[in-house]
């Protein structure tokens, strides 16, 4: 594990744990909820002080950096679809009527949860996603 400071725009550092052998799709998800960008549809790059740009989902951005280390991360619409695919592949078809509930929910404040995430819980009560697993 390493610990990095990420930058993203004219927003504070944010300090982040990472395993040194993640990918840089590894950790599109956890690069998005840090800064509260919509995943999948948002692609992360990131870019060393040095200059070394990552931009590529099978890159490891963190194998030979040093502890602290600061990447600067800039956002944009994605341009692979493999975390949609994904998700079609692993999370619960969503019926029409539970995506009307959802809205009703989200409208009336009653949850901040996406969609996924709250049809799953709805359907399975015992079922709860780990905070770090959260979409937004």
């Amino acid at each position: 594990m390493v610990s990095v400071r990420l930058r993203g725009g004219d927003g504070p550092e944010s300090l982040c744990t990472v395993p040194r052998t993640s990918s840089l799709g590894d950790v599109q998800q956890q690069l998005c909820r840090i800064f509260r960008r919509r995943f999948p549809a948002t692609k992360a790059v990131l870019q060393t002080a040095g200059g070394v740009r990552y931009d590529e989902f099978l890159q490891l951005p963190f194998v030979n950096c040093v502890e602290g280390e600061v990447f600067d991360v800039e956002f944009m619409n994605t341009d692979d679809p493999y975390h949609y695919d994904k998700m079609d592949r692993t999370w619960p078809k969503i019926k029409l009527e539970e995506e009307v509930a959802h809205d009703e929910a989200l409208n009336s404040g009653a949850t901040t949860k996406d969609l996924q995430t709250w049809v799953r819980e709805l359907r399975d009560p015992k079922f709860v996603l780990p905070e770090s697993a959260v979409m937004y």
